[in-house]
C-alpha cells in the first residue's frame, strides 16, 4: 500500500483542504452536514457507510477543524456534528467548482440531494 503525503503544509489552499478532506467519503459527510444531517445515524442512513469507516472519517473531520461536536438539540443524551466556519469554508470552495463543472457542461438547474 502506497503511504500518503501530508499536504498539510502546502502553499496551495486546494491542496490544505484535500489533506483536511482525505477521501470523497469525507466530502459527502461534509455534504450532508451542509444539507442539515447532524446525527451518526442521520449520516449512516444517508450514505450507507458501515459504521466503524464513518466513525473514523468523522472523528478525523472533528480533529481537522471541519466539525465539531455539540451536545443533541433535543435535549437527549446523543451528539450532533455541526459544521465549523473552516467547514463551510471548505465546502464553498467545493461548491463552487462544482457549480463551475456544472455550468461548462450545460446543466442549468441546481445539482439534486443525494
Amino acid at each position: 500500500m502506497v503511504k500518503r503525503t501530508s499536504l498539510e503544509g502546502a502553499e496551495c489552499p486546494i491542496a490544505r483542504s484535500l489533506d483536511a478532506i482525505g477521501d470523497w467519503w469525507s466530502l459527502l459527510i461534509i455534504r450532508d452536514a451542509l444539507l442539515g444531517r447532524r446525527r451518526f445515524g442521520e449520516f449512516q442512513k444517508s450514505l450507507g457507510l458501515a459504521k466503524n469507516i464513518l466513525t473514523v472519517r468523522l472523528r478525523t473531520l472533528v480533529d481537522k477543524g471541519i466539525l465539531k461536536t455539540a451536545p443533541a438539540s433535543d435535549g437527549s443524551a446523543y451528539q450532533e456534528y455541526v459544521p465549523t466556519p473552516k467547514g463551510r469554508g471548505t465546502a464553498a470552495g467545493r461548491c463552487e467548482s462544482w457549480n463551475c463543472i456544472r455550468r461548462r457542461d450545460g446543466y442549468s438547474s441546481p445539482p439534486t440531494r443525494h
